[in-house]
């Protein structure tokens, strides 16, 4: 195992980070706490009821406190295990194997887990395999079936919505567009106003699977010109603008699609690596087809060397790094790319795109 870096927070270490190290949970003790992604606050309490819909917490002082699903970026329970956390910070960081270590070895070590922490000891296994094959596809049908399969059994949970949108991008993995966009339209019709921009945009990704450019500009230009109220929309606006960038790049409108991509580099928040990854990853591929290699490694460099967390964009960009460090004469370099594909994403469309070329 990799020696654990730990990160200064103002010269000391975060008390998150103490949390993971110690294995104490970062909340109040004896109590659940909910992180809220459109705050990144913490609330601490009794979580007493749970729907597809929302989260609802009851704080040591004060009122119950309802939060939409949508906006819970993760739940600590009372009692769970050091494993259980390092599961999550594996998941988060793409360590997905270790994560499935980790998330197996908190079920057999939870003691008297609660009925709704139990759903998280069974779901999250079926996330990070989704994830895995969403990356590096071997079976997504099996990993489609076991989501439907709990989703069915925990209709009131709030993994809802995100087990739906897996399931949806499962059935888009496998080419069934049909069932793709039924699970897609079931996102529209959730309460929250950011699982609905979620919804158009999968839709829009949809249309172009299906090479309906015309309403795939549609969706994506209606996603772009949202107004966010929160840190998740305002992600999906940035990826409904990359959305329109795709579409100029499909145009073969190179130069008008970087000024888009770099307006959206200068505005996505630093943690917001997934809208990084995908427009340093579009940046690379119009400074290739516009005759500028080079430009064109570095921006396939960026997602390699700090995005390497987004799986999909991360086994994209060794692909095209492997090819450019050849056309640049630095053939080791490019074999070394070709080598960590391979053996990181072997199932990938671009491990096989880079068999077939060789």
């Amino acid at each position: 195992m990799a020696p654990m870096r730990l990160r200064l927070v103002g010269g000391v270490l975060s008390a998150a980070v103490w949390a993971v190290v110690l294995g104490a949970a970062p909340g109040a003790s004896g109590s659940d706490v909910i992180y809220r992604r459109s705050t990144g606050k913490a609330i601490g309490g009794e979580i007493t009821a749970s729907t597809k819909d929302e989260i609802t917490v009851k704080p040591t002082n004060g009122n119950p406190v309802a939060i939409p699903a949508s906006d819970v970026a993760k739940v600590e329970w009372e009692g769970e295990p050091g494993a259980m956390r390092l599961g999550r910070v594996d998941e988060e960081g793409g360590r997905y194997d270790r994560a499935l270590q980790n998330y197996a070895k908190a079920k057999s070590e939870a003691k008297s887990p609660s009925a709704r922490f139990q759903v998280d000891l069974e779901y999250f296994p079926l996330r990070v395999r989704a994830r895995q094959e969403l990356a590096n596809p071997s079976d997504p049908a099996a990993a489609r079936a076991a989501l439907e399969a709990f989703r069915k059994k925990n209709s009131d949970s709030h993994h809802y919505y995100e087990c739906t949108n897996l399931i949806g991008q499962l059935f888009l993995a496998e080419q069934d567009l049909a069932s793709a966009q039924a699970a897609f339209d079931e996102l529209a019709g959730a309460a929250a106003s950011d699982l609905k921009l979620l919804a158009q945009l999968q839709t829009a990704r949809l249309k172009l699977a299906a090479n309906d450019a015309g309403a795939a500009r549609e969706l994506f230009a209606a996603v772009a010109g949202a107004a966010p109220s929160g840190l998740q929309e305002e992600a999906y606006v940035h990826q409904g603008r990359l959305g329109l960038a795709d579409c100029l790049k499909r145009e073969q409108k190179y130069e008008e699609a970087i000024r888009t991509l770099n307006e959206i580099l200068a505005a996505a928040r630093p943690e917001d690596s997934r809208t990084q990854a995908e427009a340093y990853l579009q940046q690379g591929d119009c400074l290739q087809a516009s005759g500028r290699p080079k430009e064109a490694l570095l921006a396939y460099l960026h997602v390699d060397l700090l995005f390497s967390t987004e799986k999909a964009q991360h086994a994209e960009a060794l692909y095209h790094l492997s090819r450019l460090w050849d056309e640049l004469q630095k053939p080791e370099r490019g074999a070394d790319c070709a080598q960590r594909l391979l053996s990181e994403y072997p199932n990938s469309p671009w491990s096989v795109k880079l068999r077939g070329t060789n």
